[in-house]
Parts: structure tokens; sequence; C-alpha cells
């Protein structure tokens, strides 16, 4: 399961770097600050995705169970 999550990760990472890449060349092709700080990004934010939804699904099994006045009988 950890190798399909790292090869989902790896292949979105790859689509957006490309499409980044790609885009750099479209607008002339200079390799200044902000593209490469696009390019870094575009490997990056599958990371934060990744974390949010750990964090998500984290929560969720420590909170304790909440009781509603409909389970009071």
């Amino acid at each position: 399961m950890l190798y399909f999550a790292l090869l989902l990760y790896c292949f979105v990472g790859t689509i957006f770097l490309m499409e980044s890449y790609f885009e750099g060349e479209r607008n002339g092709g200079e390799w200044d600050t902000w593209r490469v700080g696009g390019l870094v990004l575009s490997l990056v934010w599958p990371l934060h995705l990744v974390i949010g939804l750990l964090a998500v699904i984290w929560s969720r099994r420590v909170s304790p169970s909440v009781i509603t006045p409909s389970h009071w009988r």
C-alpha cells in the first residue's frame, strides 16, 4: 500500500512538474527565481494534501464519540 501511495504521489507530482516546465517554456524559457520556485512548489504541494488527509484521518480516530440528545432514551 505504501508503494502504491508513493507511486501515486510521484505521478501527480510529475504531471504538475511537467505542466509548470512547459508553461515556462511557452513564456520565453528564462530560468529565473519564479520559474524555479514554481517547479519546486509543483513537487511540494501534493505533500501538503497528504499531510492534510492524514490529519483528518488521525483526528477522527482520536476524537471521542459525541453523545447527542437523540441518543438518550
